[in-house]
């Protein structure tokens, strides 16, 4: 289990390593109007900061509950609905 566990985290920071060099690579794509002559930039450019590798999923919770938050305050969501986002964000980590 525990050799599983640390092949487990050499594979998720090599993904986050690749995540990071494919947002820079995007990046610098979009920047120079490289866009593969399909006349708009590549699709993948899109990717949030934690699917580019730019964010772990600490972060990520913490901006995705401060836009629950948010919701929430503003009256955009019941207790209940609230209350039930939350819980799921709490599985994502």
């Amino acid at each position: 289990l525990g050799e599983l566990k640390s092949r487990l985290e050499s594979q998720e920071k090599d993904l986050r390593r690749l995540r990071q060099e494919l947002g820079r690579r995007q990046e610098l794509l979009t920047q120079t109007g490289a866009t593969g002559g399909l006349g708009e930039a590549d699709p993948r450019s899109r990717l949030s900061t934690y699917e580019k590798g730019q964010e772990t999923p600490s972060e990520r919770f913490d901006r995705e509950f401060r836009k629950l938050e948010n919701r929430f305050s503003e009256g955009r969501l019941t207790q209940e609905e609230f209350e039930k986002a939350r819980q799921h964000l709490k599985t994502m980590v």
